[in-house]
């Protein structure tokens, strides 16, 4: 005995010094997760002002770069046709002349006339300036406004944007083309050079959307060719989140991206992960060390106190013995620790539990006995029944011209009619389901079964409509049963609706789930009172008087083997609504 109470106190207190250190972990994690969140969300702040500022400038710079393009290809024609080639040439020069004075830096800047003649060169570097790629001069030659190729030339470590502007006379005629390509690593260096306000490890980059880089904080030299460790969200999207990567020196950073829109271009912003994280990473560490601190102080308190904290445990011990025993209305006792309270009442829910699984058990066995007893009773019934119906059937015709004889025995006809009816429905519902699936569309499912019911409701006047959102699309099911389920619902709608009133069959894809479809019946009725919602699918539960409340706990059983769920609402204008809500391929 006293080397079991020997052991359980070495567990209670091995125990103790877990649950000791453990709101200690929980904290150390949550501070851990919270400051990195904190820290991510103060660097998504940081990194999105710095990014939309550059963004800003960016677009504005962009902006008027096109519109000196554009004023250079309009400013530059000729006033009248009576203006001749020597004061057209000197015009094109102005206007290449301005364009080279402007904010942009250009390694070349020259004008053509329309056969691809030099006009003008205002970037002399000794030799003839190269023309244009054949994709600008196609499109130069349809009249496009300020065309920026794709296609970018790296040279020296530096990028040149290749530019073209058609030259327009008074009539709006081409009558020269200027072409350029500007160095944007140059022209960019105001906008990127200058990464102070991200910190000492801050870097700005501009690339393409094929991921080439355009050009950057650090100097085009620094990278070569494509970028290979950037995730491709960052140059895809979402674009404005931080991500974690490795740069091209593989030193682990957080960036963000913005797209430029119209040139396919992709502005990135990124700062150093521990340059970030400097300060979290410091107080992980002196929370570390706080911790063995801890775990020396929790093992001594645990020692002393292991058996004191063992006294109750063995009463629990006692009461789990006695419910094990088959005593379950055994509850723990109320202890004056707070510990040992929250596992006595956890225990005691766990038990109330079990009780009503054990109750929901027995009523499940009950109902299969109900099914198994019910199919013997209506196999039983129904040769009687059918000899009942077929002599009323004789009879009818019999009376038929002895009006109150004749109403009685159409009155015994009808009941055993609906006698035969509610049999039909404990047989089913006592009966095991064997789907046998095909494909059919929405529409020819629905119209059969509203060709079915087109009397009845022909009776009240009642219009059935069917709005189909299902197409083509295959539906796999077992026909007849589904064909059981939706004509249940479909007569208690005619039931319920009223006179020269609506009811609506409607077939569309599940909004949640793409693999999914539902479909829906609509009444005009009374609808169903809020406490009686739950109740509609139970076995026996009727609101009609000659109701035998397995209709819908048939159609509830039905879907359920097909894989899907049935629910019911209420609309706020009147009516009910039933919807299944089932897989397309089936089970």
């Amino acid at each position: 005995m006293g080397g079991d109470r020997l052991s359980l106190k070495n567990k209670i207190m091995l125990w103790m010094a877990v649950i000791g250190l453990l709101p200690l972990l929980v904290m150390s994690l949550e501070s851990h997760h919270f400051g990195h969140k904190a820290i991510i969300s103060s660097e998504t702040t940081h990194l999105n002002f710095a990014l939309k500022s550059r963004l800003i400038w960016l677009e504005e710079w962009l902006k008027f770069t096109r519109s000196e393009y554009l004023y250079a290809g309009l400013s530059s024609c000729p006033k009248d046709h009576s203006m001749t080639f020597k004061s057209s040439r000197r015009a094109v020069h102005r206007a290449i002349d301005s364009l080279a004075k402007g904010h942009a830096n250009y390694e070349l800047l020259a004008a053509f006339d329309t056969d691809w003649k030099l006009i003008a060169n205002a970037i002399d570097h000794g030799v003839e300036p190269d023309r244009p790629p054949d994709q600008i001069k196609k499109r130069m030659e349809s009249g496009e406004n300020f065309i920026v190729h794709p296609d970018m030339i790296r040279k020296e470590g530096q990028v040149l944007l290749q530019i073209g502007q058609p030259v327009f006379d008074a009539d709006g005629h081409i009558f020269a083309y200027i072409f350029a390509r500007l160095n944007m690593t140059k022209s960019l260096n105001r906008i990127l050079g200058d990464s102070g306000d991200l910190g000492h490890t801050g870097k700005l980059y501009l690339v393409s959307d094929e991921g080439r880089y355009l050009s950057h904080s650090f100097g085009i030299k620094n990278v070569h060719g494509k970028i290979g460790s950037m995730p491709k969200e960052l140059l895809q999207g979402p674009f404005w989140q931080v991500f974690n990567y490795n740069d091209w020196q593989g030193v682990k950073v957080l960036g963000i991206s913005a797209p430029v829109l119209d040139y396919g271009w992709v502005l990135i912003a990124e700062v150093d992960e521990d340059d970030a994280f400097y300060l979290l990473n410091k107080a992980i560490f002196a929370g570390t060390l706080t911790g063995l601190v801890v775990l020396i102080v929790v093992f001594f308190l645990s020692l002393g106190t292991s058996q004191a904290i063992s006294k109750p445990f063995r009463k629990m011990s006692q009461v789990a013995q006695k419910v094990s025993l088959g005593n379950m209305g055994e509850r723990m006792p109320v202890f004056p620790e707070l510990e040992s309270q929250q596992v006595s009442k956890a225990f005691n829910k766990m038990l109330d539990r079990l009780s009503v699984t054990q109750q929901s058990l027995t009523n499940a066995v009950s109902l299969a006995a109900v099914g198994s007893l019910s199919s013997s009773i209506v196999h039983e019934m129904r040769n009687p029944l059918s000899s009942i119906k077929m002599n009323t059937q004789a009879l009818v015709r019999k009376v038929a011209d002895d009006p109150a004889y004749a109403e009685m025995a159409e009155l015994v006809l009808s009941q055993a009619e609906r006698l035969e009816v509610m049999l039909d429905d404990l047989l089913n519902f006592g009966k095991p389901l064997k789907l046998a699936p095909s494909s059919t569309t929405f529409r020819s499912f629905a119209e059969h079964v509203v060709k079915l019911h087109k009397k009845e409701a022909g009776q009240k006047g009642i219009f059935i409509e069917i709005n189909d959102g299902l197409g083509e699309q295959q539906l796999s099911f077992d026909i007849e049963l589904m064909e059981r389920a939706l004509t249940n619902l479909i007569t208690n709608a005619i039931y319920w609706s009223p006179q020269e009133s609506s009811i609506s069959i409607t077939g569309f894809p599940d909004s949640i789930r793409n693999e999914w479809y539902s479909i829906s019946v609509t009444d005009n009725g009374p609808g169903i009172p809020p406490d009686q919602l739950k109740k509609v699918f139970t076995p026996f539960f009727t609101t009609r008087h000659e109701g035998t409340g397995l209709g819908l706990a048939n159609v509830k059983k039905i879907i359920e083997h097909h894989g899907g769920t049935v629910d019911v609402d209420i609309m706020a204008e009147g009516g009910t609504v039933f919807t299944f809500v089932l897989p397309f391929k089936g089970l």
